[in-house]
């Protein structure tokens, strides 16, 4: 019923693209990557923004966080996005990775501390979310090796462009963290607008039937039997038909949706 098309964009691309539209970057390898990251964007039904929860927690100044992992650049692009299209449904998830390398500060309360510094470094995302009706959104620390199973050394470099390296090192047995609830969210979600689209579809196509066999009068079926060709009824029928097809295949998932939804809900804060 759907499906994920990975896009695997390499690390830092948002914040080398907000770098290069700061200094006038007119080449044609920037334009190309704001395009297709746009175009990728527009043509999905559910987005994982993936921000590295070490970065947004390092820098103290606001501004300088929200620059480093891209959120003003991305603000941007779904306030764009919003512009044109803007009925349209859209899930989106901001995953916080590497959270298990954050200080202990930020940890506490299931990482409540981390996630409220996520929303505070992503509020424009957040806000645009709260305007649009038929968006859905969330935020959630994920790991993929697990608390207490790596260890990290911070060096700072005194560079302005890359102002630390890090070296990381695994030490125990991967457990990955949140990282299913992630892809929970995204399909409950999904599946739910369907479910609501689908709904909506059928009503639609029931109402353009019976205007359909408001003018398929007598006439118009001796034409078909003269013709031999399927008169109006039959032919709206048949769209009508179709359409409870699908239904009927997205039905067998409604009882799996909600149940979905509330275990991502368990670790996927809602921004609403």
């Amino acid at each position: 019923m759907t499906y994920f098309d990975w896009i695997d964009y390499r690390g830092g691309i948002l914040t080398e693209i907000t770098d290069a539209l700061d200094i006038n970057d007119s080449s044609d390898a920037a334009k190309s990557e704001i395009s297709d990251l746009a175009s990728h964007i527009e043509f999905s039904n559910a987005v994982i923004l993936v921000a590295d929860a070490f970065v947004l927690t390092y820098y103290s100044n606001i501004k300088e966080a929200r620059h480093r992992s891209g959120a003003r650049r991305i603000h941007e692009i779904f306030t764009t996005y919003s512009r044109m299209y803007p009925n349209r449904n859209l899930t989106f998830v901001i995953m916080l990775t590497k959270s298990d390398t954050v200080d202990s500060r930020w940890k506490s309360d299931n990482y409540a501390p981390l996630i409220e510094r996520g929303m505070e470094v992503f509020n424009q995302m957040v806000s645009l979310c709260k305007q649009n009706p038929t968006w859905e959104g969330g935020i959630v620390p994920v790991s993929a090796v697990g608390e207490g199973n790596v260890t990290r050394i911070v060096t700072p470099t005194g560079d302005m462009i890359h102002p630390f390296k890090s070296e990381d090192k695994i030490v125990g047995f991967p457990a990955p963290l949140n990282a299913e609830h992630v892809l929970f969210y995204c399909l409950g979600q999904t599946l739910k607008q369907m479910k609501g689209e689908a709904h909506k579809s059928i009503k639609q196509r029931e109402k353009e039937l019976s205007e359909v066999l408001k003018k398929a009068g007598l006439v118009n079926k001796i034409w078909s039997l003269i013709t031999r060709k399927p008169d109006a009824e039959s032919i709206a029928r048949a769209i009508l038909e179709e359409k409870n097809k699908d239904y009927e295949i997205l039905s067998q998932f409604e009882p799996h949706i909600e149940p979905l939804l509330t275990k991502a809900l368990e670790r996927v804060r809602r921004i609403a």
